[in-house]
């Protein structure tokens, strides 16, 4: 998510501070950008069904292991629900 890309620069610039990791690969992509949000400083939360794998043990494996260290669970309801509330205050 960050290698050789302005994704760092460009969240330190705008403030941001949460990232929510989405994505097709639970135990290859979205596992690698939750741990680089981690490294790079973000909190990090995943919408547990926003994210997939092709087979369900990787998948919860994965899930239960990047939460115990990196991030924290979460789904696409609770997610949408906290963007409004975010972007009702920056009105």
């Amino acid at each position: 998510m960050f290698f050789q890309t302005p994704a760092a620069a460009f969240f330190n610039k705008e403030s941001v501070d949460t990232v929510y990791v989405v994505g097709c690969t639970t135990s290859g992509c979205v596992r690698a950008s939750i741990v680089d949000c981690f490294q790079w400083g973000f909190r990090t939360l995943v919408p547990e069904d926003c994210v997939g794998d092709q087979a369900e043990g990787p998948h919860r494996d994965n899930l239960r292991d990047v939460e115990r260290r990196y991030c924290d669970l979460t789904t696409a309801d609770d997610a949408i629900d906290r963007i409004r509330v975010w972007s009702a205050s920056q009105v």
